[in-house]
């Protein structure tokens, strides 16, 4: 059996009243170590979070659209309009570790209620996790 003394442990320097670390014992310090690094990261891998958010869409303008006639000794034309959105949906996503599980966009003039969230948890994430 292979032993590991500890060195000064007592303040008299009396080697003999010294605690002795076993072969046996460092593997099981190293064992826990590892039972507790491996509970960690499978309680890592199982969080969930998510998230919300309104997402604008635009109708882009064709180039033919934003070209503007001028002459060829006229300065350039600076463009201050700025173009309106075409309209907004509101966007949930989930994730975890490894990326994305789950993204979601909200129909058009659905209202984001507590039963609509829970059947989109219960129908939509909850089989992809």
């Amino acid at each position: 059996m292979i032993t590991l003394g500890i060195g000064k442990c007592v303040a008299d320097g009396s080697q003999g009243s010294c605690p002795m670390i076993t072969s046996v014992h460092s593997r099981q310090f190293v064992s826990s170590i590892w039972t507790a690094m491996l509970v960690k990261e499978i309680f890592l891998h199982r969080i969930v979070t998510g998230d919300k958010s309104w997402v604008y869409h635009y109708k882009p303008e064709s180039k033919r659209q934003s070209m503007q006639w001028k002459h060829p000794s006229s300065p350039a034309n600076k463009k201050f309009k700025t173009q309106h959105s075409a309209g907004k949906v509101m966007l949930t996503i989930f994730w975890d570790v490894n990326g994305s599980i789950l993204v979601h966009f909200q129909e058009k003039g659905q209202t984001v209620t507590s039963d609509r969230y829970s059947d989109m948890l219960v129908n939509e994430l909850k089989p992809m996790i």
